[in-house]
């Protein structure tokens, strides 16, 4: 059989150059073209649907406060201890450990508000008759549950927020 000649180096660097050169002398692609994004979709997906999805870290223990907090008459007040971003599960699921620890965790009720976009974990605290009861204990609450700024709230405006946040 014959043999197969062997590529022939280039005799100089500068033809070296010159072959690479004109190698790379290829016509160059045209840029892709800029697609711009369809635009999003409304969702149909409530913010307490999504919030409950992506949160199912509490979804038993926001099922259960829900149900709590729906029995609670409108007229009474509870004590708003946070709000919080529903995407902080580190930061929450601290909260509510020291919070435990600082009061009666069975006083504890959680539930969520906000937007699909930007959902919201809200922290409640007991169940008093009126405002001024709720308001005397949020001022006796420990120090570290006063960092969030707590306040008086009635579980019918609980309740109202949670209805929206369902829409």
């Amino acid at each position: 059989p014959a043999a197969t000649p062997a590529a022939t180096p280039a005799a100089t660097p500068a033809a070296a150059a010159a072959n690479y050169a004109s190698a790379a002398a290829v016509v160059p692609k045209p840029a892709p073209a800029i697609v711009a994004p369809a635009p999003k979709e409304p969702s149909t997906t409530s913010a307490a649907d999504t919030a409950m999805a992506s949160n199912e870290w509490m979804g038993s223990r926001l099922r259960a406060d829900l149900a709590r907090i729906e029995k609670q008459p409108g007229t009474r007040f509870s004590i708003q201890l946070l709000t919080a971003d529903g995407r902080e599960r580190p930061a929450i699921d601290a909260f509510l450990r020291a919070a435990s620890l600082e009061v009666n965790p069975d006083q504890i009720m959680v539930y969520l508000s906000g937007t699909s976009e930007n959902p919201k974990v809200n922290v409640l605290y007991g169940s008093y008759a009126n405002y001024a009861e709720a308001n005397t204990e949020a001022a006796l609450l420990p120090p570290r549950l006063k960092k969030f700024r707590p306040f008086a709230r009635s579980f019918k405006t609980v309740r109202d927020k949670m209805r929206r946040t369902a829409q």
